[in-house]
């Protein structure tokens, strides 16, 4: 194999799903879906998992995740990535939107990145985690193929990389060799070469320096605040439901599109009540991998994850990042409160009066867990986002419509 390292580009796929095995991709007529429903290149680095056939399948990471909480994760639907520079790069059957900052996206994310992360002992502060790179790309010749320039994910502020530094001088190479084991990041066993590779290669990427990151147990906190938001795998996926993080679904009508589409705040420790976990970024955050300046994507179509620890340990094997989906984020539109009188009657009848109309059309939206922005999140809690209809709603609606309220 080749040792000499190519653009980030030409990456060496060693499994590529055509248009024959994409779920609800583009031309199937499908309804659009928020989760990654494409994977183009599969390209893990050695590994202890790298040859089990529950953690080596690239199709985990399409579809909605599964999510064991903070405590532990479910690892029956992630896909590893191997030691360093491995990657996978992900599509959607449509496009990765720019939002732009709102009342109900207030840092205008656009994407969330799933993987097995959970807090060590319970601590929030102290993650089990795997990072991984993250970059973005659009498809600017429109050939549907991952051939187009790179970004790398890198938040203004952010400790995730080295202040001062442009990410072209954080892009470092690892070669393997497979004959020749190199006792820092050893293919010790035959298990740990990936198929299809023989001999000598490399892998490269951009290569995480912080010791706080380096794990296995890292640290999420600095003095500045959260460190981790702008990487993957360092935040927990929840279990399906679970709005307060005990491990238990509280929302029985949740759906994997509803709940994992709701980003938890990449710049706070702890989950967002409410959220479906996971790593959330914007495409804001985007830079030019030579000079570090944002390049303003307005949309991208391809999402490329990389192990970014080069790290191996005695007991635990080497770091490697986990993936278990990409969703995009669902913005809801936050109205005034007086927009739920009215929602159900005449585009006549004035805000402030309750009628018959609005509530067959609440009791409707409640029932139908619908996203209707007009009328949730009014009665919940402040963290609650909108675009989530709860009991709590309920119960504030059926009291101002009995006492006639606005």
């Amino acid at each position: 194999m080749r040792s000499t390292v190519p653009s980030r580009g030409a990456t060496v796929a060693l499994v590529v799903l055509t248009g024959a095995a994409v779920v609800g991709g583009v031309g199937t007529g499908a309804s659009a879906s928020p989760f990654a429903t494409r994977v183009l290149h599969y390209a893990p680095a050695p590994g202890s998992l790298v040859n089990n056939p529950a953690f080596n399948n690239p199709t985990h990471a399409l579809g909605a995740p599964l999510g064991g909480g903070t405590a532990a994760p479910s690892n029956a639907k992630v896909v590893t990535l191997g030691g360093f520079g491995g990657s996978i790069t992900l599509g959607f059957d449509q496009p990765v939107t720019n939002h732009p900052a709102s009342p109900g996206n207030p840092l205008g994310l656009d994407l969330i990145v799933f993987g097995n992360a959970f807090f060590a002992g319970g601590d929030p502060a102290a993650r089990f985690a795997e990072p991984g790179a993250i970059e973005v790309a659009a498809d600017a010749n429109a050939n549907g193929l991952a051939d187009d320039p790179w970004y790398l994910i890198r938040p203004p502020g952010a400790a995730t990389w080295p202040a001062g530094e442009v990410p072209q001088a954080s892009l470092f190479t690892q070669t393997w060799d497979d004959n020749a084991a190199d006792p820092a990041f050893p293919p010790t066993v035959a298990s740990w070469i990936p198929a299809g590779r023989t001999g000598q290669w490399t892998t490269y990427t951009y290569r995480l320096t912080d010791p706080a990151l380096l794990g296995p147990v890292i640290s999420a906190i600095d003095p500045s605040g959260e460190r981790t938001w702008g990487l993957a795998d360092c935040t927990p996926t929840m279990v399906l439901g679970d709005t307060d993080g005990d491990g238990e679904a509280d929302d029985l009508n949740a759906t994997p599109e509803t709940f994992y589409t709701q980003p938890d705040d990449p710049t706070t420790v702890g989950i967002t009540p409410g959220s479906g976990g996971g790593d959330a970024i914007a495409l804001e955050w985007a830079v030019h991998p030579a000079t570090g300046a944002p390049v303003n994507l307005a949309t991208a179509d391809f999402v490329r994850i990389s192990t970014a620890v080069a790290r191996v340990s005695p007991f635990l094997g080497e770091a490697s990042t986990e993936i278990g989906g990409l969703a995009l984020v669902r913005v809801p539109v936050a109205r005034p409160l007086a927009d739920i009188t009215g929602i159900g009657g005449p585009p006549s009848l004035p805000d402030g009066l309750l009628t018959g109309d609005d509530f067959i059309a609440f009791v409707s939206a409640f029932a139908d867990a619908a996203p209707l922005a007009d009328v949730c999140g009014i009665g919940g809690p402040p963290a609650q986002p909108d675009g989530l209809i709860t009991g709590d709603d309920f119960v504030a609606f059926i009291a101002s419509f009995a006492g006639g309220g606005g």
